[in-house]
């Protein structure tokens, strides 16, 4: 199994602590005020998606956002950090649609590094795992979403799944999206890396789903 690089992950906390302490410079303060006001909101994670690329051995693009966030041995790469400070069962793509179903379908070695991070400046755990686990979900939200019925099984070979989802496509209107689509974390089965913080308690007995991955994989 890969694994993930420790050091990079604590980066991100190391960062933060960094940007708490004064400098007696106002202008310098002012830039750590703004860096950590940046990491935290709920907005952006620009910052987390750099570090998650970085920490499983990819590539960041930096600037270029159209996309995979990154690249791993020549693979497609997308970074998911959730921010949010409640217990959480799912990461979210914005404005999925058929189309960008299909082509990550089309291309089966797609891996997504997914990291949660309550409030922005420390991990709690990270898992590197292919995009394919979530088709079935993110077929049935964008059914949902054009008011299609389907209540056949999800195929799993690609060339039948490829099929569902091009009927899809003339059932959306130009221009418009599902604005957040659900990775959830029940549907992440086989994992290629995984990292648990080991400064961060547990909970053994609870089923939330975030807890159940970790017990699962750790």
């Amino acid at each position: 199994m890969a694994s993930f690089n420790p050091d990079i992950l604590a980066s991100l906390p190391a960062r933060a602590a960094f940007c708490r302490i004064p400098t007696g410079s106002a202008t310098q303060d002012s830039i750590n005020q703004d860096w950590l006001a940046f990491a935290t909101s709920p907005n952006s994670s620009d910052v987390q998606e750099k570090i998650l690329v970085e920490a499983c051995g990819g590539e960041h693009k930096g600037g270029k956002k159209l996309g995979a966030d990154g690249g791993l041995d020549g693979v497609d790469l997308e970074a998911k950090p959730s921010k949010s400070p409640k217990t959480t069962s799912a990461v979210n793509i914005t404005d999925d649609s058929p189309e960008r179903l299909l082509k990550d379908i089309r291309n089966p070695d797609k891996l997504i590094v997914i990291g949660r991070c309550p409030g922005g400046l420390s991990w709690k755990w990270v898992v590197l795992c292919r995009a394919s686990q979530f088709t079935e979900s993110r077929y049935r939200g964008l059914s949902k979403s054009l008011k299609h019925v389907d209540l056949e099984p999800f195929p799993t070979t690609i060339e039948e799944q490829v099929k569902k989802v091009e009927a899809l496509v003339p059932m959306r209107a130009t221009g418009t999206y599902l604005r957040s689509a659900q990775l959830k974390f029940a549907d992440i089965k086989e994992v290629v890396a995984f990292w648990v913080n080991p400064d961060h308690p547990l909970n053994s007995k609870s089923r939330a789903a975030e807890d159940t991955i970790v017990q699962r994989f750790k």
